[in-house]
């Protein structure tokens, strides 16, 4: 399985897989809960769950767009205070909740494509902490 067909899988499934990884990020993770106060989960357990296509995408086909809009949310994130140390907790979190959402299917070939995935967009949204994009 690539990182294509994991996103397929991912979409495709009745359960949303942002309500799996907010209770992994803030297990492994609990200093980020006060970035949430006031934020329904609800509606961020989907957003996460779309986010991953942008990182797919981005990944796959780097776009000028999903370019210039992963720039946006880095200057989004940056606007909220969002401290750049969290982000290896997200991708270890979000890693892991891949991991279990795919079980037996899982690889370390497939955790890698994940990974890189990620990590490209994490870089990216860091130049929106630098550069502050607007839309």
């Amino acid at each position: 399985m690539n990182i294509a067909e994991s996103l397929d899988r991912v979409l495709n499934s009745k359960q949303i897989i942002g309500e799996t990884f907010y209770q992994t990020f803030f297990a492994n993770c609990p200093e980020v809960k006060p970035f949430f106060e006031g934020v329904n989960l609800q509606r961020q357990a989907v957003l996460v769950t779309m986010a991953l296509i942008v990182i797919e995408q981005y990944f796959s086909n780097p776009y000028l767009a999903t370019e210039k809009y992963v720039h946006y949310l880095g200057t989004k994130h940056h606007d909220r205070k969002i401290p750049k140390r969290l982000y290896g907790k997200w991708c270890e979190s979000m890693l892991e909740t891949l991991a279990k959402f795919h079980g037996d299917d899982w690889s370390e070939s497939l955790a890698k494509e994940w990974e890189q995935a990620i990590l490209r967009v994490r870089d990216a949204m860091f130049q929106g902490y630098e550069e502050h994009f607007t839309v």
